[in-house]
């Protein structure tokens, strides 16, 4: 390798650590901020409440809590070593996110995506904040990592380790649907996005079987090759469901009162209308370049999987009032990252011309 080829590695390497580092960084700028409503209670229960991942999170740099009842002036020598926890979750989330973006839709996206979700009121004004919903992102961007990767098919030659591959990817990202779950105290919006891939999968299937059916016959329909392409997708929405069965009659939800609540968005409209005008751009652009690769790979991809994943997180916040908006804030970014790229091509091609 060359000197000015190693250089330049080097610098984009350096590119983007600082990128997947900078929304912990910046919600390490308010750690010694002082205690907000309802911190300490969130503490509380995750020490005394089911054990939960979300609750085993948030306790993980805590000192050991008891009994309730702690003195206030105690409070804060709780809450400090805790948020260590919530930097790293935070951290989590945007390695995560910086994946499953480069993944479906490459590293430049997957890094304008960091610094937009840095940018972010859930991280820029409450990063430093403890919550379950920290958690829950982790475990939504890991099971959405395990669907990309077997959405690739990138797998052994041998049938056996093809089919072994594909049964652990989604058997881990049930377990990581079902966990959210419970954590969530019953939020389905993973169980969406497992079941709308599994809809997806079984209508594309069922139209290159059509399509096959009309050009010869019945005994020339590929079973076995329908079969392969959705029997993935069919259990990783039916084991996910019942892991989050089975897990969501161990877990409670916290009380509504102590729960997290913060916007997506900034509060005034100077910088919201700009925001959601790139969000639009970037949704029209995120599904005209999804739908065109579905219909050239006539299968889920990466970016399908992305795509379902943001929709029913954007969803889910759009419809619930009085909410965390972390679990919603990195697909956000991926549509404001698109809207930017979006218009910088606009602005290109006009000037072309």
């Amino acid at each position: 390798m060359t000197a000015s080829r190693w250089g330049s590695s080097a610098a984009g390497h350096a590119v983007v650590l600082l990128a997947v580092a900078l929304p912990a960084l910046v919600a390490g700028s308010s750690l010694d901020a002082p205690v907000a409503a309802g911190e300490w209670e969130r503490l509380e229960f995750a020490a005394l409440g089911p054990q939960t991942f979300s609750n085993l999170f948030l306790e993980s740099s805590a000192p050991p809590i008891d009994a309730p009842g702690t003195p206030i002036d105690q409070v804060a020598a709780w809450v400090g070593p805790a948020r260590n926890a919530q930097l790293l979750g935070v951290l989590a989330c945007s390695m995560l996110g910086y994946l499953t973006g480069m993944l479906a839709n490459g590293r430049a996206a997957a890094i304008a995506g960091c610094v937009l979700f840095a940018c972010l009121p859930p991280v820029a004004m409450h990063g430093h904040v403890l919550r379950p919903d920290t958690a829950i992102a982790m475990l939504q961007l890991l099971a959405v990592l395990l669907l990309q990767l077997l959405a690739m098919g990138r797998m052994p030659a041998a049938a056996g380790i093809r089919r072994a591959t594909s049964f652990a990817l989604g058997a881990t990202a049930a377990l990581c649907v079902g966990a959210e779950v419970s954590s969530s105290g019953g939020s389905g919006a993973m169980l969406l996005a497992t079941g709308g891939l599994f809809l997806l999968a079984a209508l594309l299937t069922g139209q290159r079987l059509l399509r096959t059916f009309r050009r010869r016959s019945i005994a020339a329909l590929p079973a076995r090759a329908a079969t392969s392409r959705m029997w993935p997708w069919a259990f990783v929405a039916m084991a996910s469901l019942f892991v989050a069965a089975t897990l969501l009659g161990n877990g409670r939800a916290q009380d509504a009162a102590f729960a997290m609540k913060s916007d997506l968005l900034p509060e005034s409209w100077l910088f919201a209308a700009p925001l959601c005008a790139l969000a639009l751009l970037g949704a029209v652009r995120f599904v005209l370049r999804a739908g065109r690769r579905i219909g050239s790979r006539g299968r889920p991809g990466p970016d399908t999987v992305l795509f379902a994943y943001s929709a029913a997180m954007l969803l889910t916040n759009a419809m619930g009032r009085d909410t965390d908006a972390l679990v919603a804030a990195l697909p956000l970014s991926w549509l404001l990252a698109d809207g930017i790229a979006y218009l910088v091509l606009l602005v290109a091609v006009r000037r072309s011309r």
